[in-house]
């Protein structure tokens, strides 16, 4: 895991204008929900040679992915009426 500096606080969800839409920071707390959408997406994810790693994820993957620090990056996860369907790039 790489250590970081920079203080990591919590990120508020941003809405969007489609009603219960919003784009959220993705933590290991929805690691059970990221391996899900990751499970039942991996044709797609990896039908053009990218997102390899997302494509053979494991639950310990996707644990160690999120517990994962980047300085001032974060991973932002799309939930739509609170059910995550997507992550933003």
């Amino acid at each position: 895991m790489a250590a970081s500096a920079v203080p990591q606080s919590p990120v508020p969800d941003v809405p969007t204008q489609v009603p219960g839409l919003v784009l959220g920071e993705l933590t290991l707390d929805d690691a059970d929900a990221y391996y899900a959408l990751l499970d039942r997406n991996r044709e797609r994810l990896s039908r053009l040679g990218n997102y390899r790693a997302e494509s053979e994820a494991t639950p310990a993957w996707v644990r160690e992915h999120l517990s994962e620090v980047f300085g001032l990056s974060r991973r932002c996860g799309i939930r739509l009426n609170s059910e995550l369907i997507g992550r933003s790039i």
